[in-house]
């Protein structure tokens, strides 16, 4: 048996218009009072692919220092510290 809700023709309809006149998902989810993720949901299913925030917004947390930093601060993917991390450790 499927799981979830029947998508709402009339939300996906009122979302494609208001991404078309250039919003936000997060400006539709307060205009027709739904959360985020709920727009999100209506939003790939009007086909529309999810942004890959994994380069350009993404941070990690450093393992010795315990701090937020960006992706460009580690020395490759797989590397726990980061790189001022490590140079104080030498």
């Amino acid at each position: 048996m499927p799981r979830g809700a029947k998508v709402n023709t009339a939300i996906r309809k009122q979302i494609a218009d208001l991404l078309r006149h250039g919003k936000s998902q997060v400006q539709i989810g307060k205009i027709i009072d739904r959360a985020p993720g709920t727009v999100a949901h209506y939003v790939r299913a009007l086909g529309i692919p999810a942004k890959d925030y994994s380069k350009h917004h993404a941070k990690r947390r450093c393992a010795s220092c315990r701090k937020l930093k960006t992706l460009g601060a580690f020395p490759n993917e797989r590397q726990a510290q980061c790189s001022v991390c490590i140079r104080a450790r030498r």
